[in-house]
């Protein structure tokens, strides 16, 4: 019997959380095509492809980072596959990469380290040889790992209205 595994509040947790996968909004995130790199490429004769992957719909900052975690995965195979490129063949942008003071930012300075930091660096260090272009945007530039930004060859900072932002990113471009 269930019971001699489950109380009865966790059956019932666990029956609303199984529902909530079978029906409404979440039921989306098992159906559809495969994604795939070269579908996400795919565009008719004399168009450029663009494809966007939304996660705000998704809460969670951890399946947030597993989905771009996952994406940046696939990317690099793909890469991988391609070999090398004189040219950009995809550009990968990621906005809202920082966050949370760190804690929920995509790619973080230490301590933090969420699923999603070492695909995306990886991408960000290899991709240029293999024509992937990385566009990273944040609007809190102390929550992002700076220091694992030297790969990076073009660099853009807006205005920086807080005199510690200001501060702290001089002094990390200046050790760069």
């Amino acid at each position: 019997p269930l019971e001699e595994y489950l109380p009865p509040r966790a059956q019932q947790d666990l029956r609303r959380d199984l529902a909530s996968r079978i029906i409404g909004a979440e039921r989306r995130r098992y159906e559809g095509s495969v994604l795939s790199v070269d579908s996400l490429l795919e565009a008719p004769p004399g168009r450029v492809p663009l494809s966007v992957i939304y996660l705000g719909h998704i809460s969670d900052f951890t399946e947030q980072s597993l989905v771009l975690a996952q994406i940046c995965a696939d990317i690099y195979r793909w890469m991988r596959r391609k070999g090398g490129a004189g040219g950009l063949r995809m550009l990968l942008y990621v906005d809202e990469v920082g966050g949370g003071d760190g804690r929920y930012a995509f790619y973080p300075s230490a301590p933090y380290n969420p699923p999603s930091k070492a695909p995306l660096a990886l991408i960000v260090k290899q991709g240029r040889s293999a024509g992937v272009g990385t566009l990273l945007a944040t609007q809190n530039p102390v929550s992002v790992d700076v220091r694992a930004l030297g790969n990076v060859s073009t660099w853009g900072v807006g205005r920086l209205t807080r005199k510690n932002d200001l501060d702290r990113v001089g002094d990390l471009l200046e050790t760069l």
